[in-house]
């Protein structure tokens, strides 16, 4: 959906989107089964923390419906925190960590939180490539109970895996706390897979930076290590710089670059590093 890509592109700390398909190449029974859930029967239906629809396509872009629906549910506070932490455990799994805390006195709400691996930019039969493609749903539709009847922490890990057809660089991890019986999600944040320590096997240190964070007209690339290649992704996973180098000091203009969140990529002799940086 246009409008949430372009939601999300100005709003990428505050928005996390997943995109459930029926019907085509991207459905699987999980998506047919979470948009049963959700009582949707005409598309594209977006559904803001579970509870506030809109419903059908508008031209040019359903952005302007999706705007005050957006601002009205991020101006309502948060009883939660979700802290996440991914590491690698083999070439294709990964061990996704998600701390949630109840930031003030107990409920006996049944709660239950969900992960979610979304892929961005994947090519698609007869349309545009499609972003924030669910894929799989961790560990099932029922997610993993928190109980926060007594205890303010919960910890929960699940083993997430990436197809060896999924572009790892697009993909994306989801985490969000919800009552399953009213639907209402009350919290949520994703990383990155390229985020994640250890996929490449990085070896860097301290004397790394990208800056200034965010970025007004341009970035520099320091590293102690000369830099080979350096290559930026936009909001939408698809790549808009690229370029070779050969020294510890990397400066791009950011003119011609839409306000938003990028994926700064740096290769370097002693490995390679992924930052997000926001571009003003």
């Amino acid at each position: 959906m246009a409008g949430a890509d372009q939601l999300h592109q100005e709003n990428p700390q505050t928005l996390v989107v997943i995109e459930w398909h029926d019907g085509d190449e991207f459905e699987f029974p999980q998506s047919t089964q979470r948009i049963n859930y959700y009582g949707i029967t005409g598309f594209p239906t977006a559904v803001f923390d579970g509870i506030e629809q809109v419903v059908g396509g508008y031209t040019p872009s359903s952005y302007p419906y999706y705007v005050p629906v957006f601002e009205g549910r991020i101006g309502t506070p948060s009883n939660y925190s979700i802290d996440l932490e991914i590491s690698e455990t083999d070439g294709s799994s990964f061990d996704v960590t998600a701390t949630v805390e109840i930031l003030e006195g107990n409920t006996t709400e049944a709660l239950s939180l969900l992960m979610v691996l979304t892929e961005t930019d994947v090519p698609a039969i007869g349309a545009e490539n499609q972003n924030f493609v669910a894929r799989a749903v961790y560990p099932d539709l029922n997610g993993t109970l928190i109980d926060f009847s007594t205890q303010t922490v919960q910890t929960v890990t699940q083993t997430v895996t990436v197809e060896d057809t999924y572009v790892y660089e697009n993909c994306e991890i989801v985490v969000f706390l919800q009552n399953l019986s009213s639907k209402e999600i009350y919290q949520g944040t994703s990383k990155m897979m390229t985020e994640i320590t250890g996929i490449n096997k990085p070896v860097f240190t301290e004397e790394f930076s990208i800056y200034p964070n965010p970025a007004h007209g341009s970035v520099n690339i320091k590293s102690s290590s000369t830099i080979q290649k350096v290559s930026v992704y936009n909001p939408s996973g698809q790549i808009v710089f690229a370029d070779k180098a050969s020294s510890g000091l990397f400066q791009l203009s950011t003119q011609q670059m839409k306000p938003g969140l990028y994926l700064f990529r740096v290769e370097t002799e002693s490995g390679v590093t992924t930052q997000r940086v926001i571009i003003e």
